[in-house]
């Protein structure tokens, strides 16, 4: 049996629209992901993956938010690219709404980047 694992940086600008409030959100996501794998002696790929982030968030209306999320799943291969699903919430500094959302990160087999292709905030 084959072990391996890979760690990587994420830093992504990011926008978004808070519904509570109908308040549109930009801000930078920076965080860490984990892949964890072990291969078999005939070929039986065994992967993990895990999400961890963070970010501040500006509102339109001037709220400030910060963002928390995590995600972990199990994969039997990365070719071409995993879909990880990940949640978290929006805290607000102040008097703002806060929300939970959640989301899709893309991490890919090659060299591009991870990257968000969904992201869905709830009131």
């Amino acid at each position: 049996m084959r072990a391996e694992s890979f760690h990587f940086q994420l830093s992504e600008p990011s926008t978004g629209v808070l519904p509570c409030a109908g308040e549109p959100v930009t801000g930078l996501l920076e965080g860490q992901i984990l892949l964890a794998g072990t291969q078999t002696a005939n070929g039986v790929l065994n992967l993990t993956a895990h999400i961890d982030f963070h970010g501040t968030f500006v509102g339109d209306l001037g709220h400030t938010f910060n963002l928390s999320a995590t995600g972990t799943d199990q994969f039997s291969s990365l070719d071409p690219y995993i879909d990880l699903d990940f949640s978290g919430r929006a805290v607000s500094e102040g008097s703002g709404p806060i929300a939970t959302f959640d989301g899709i990160l893309r991490v890919y087999a090659d060299d591009r980047p991870a990257e968000i292709v969904s992201w869905i905030f709830h009131c």
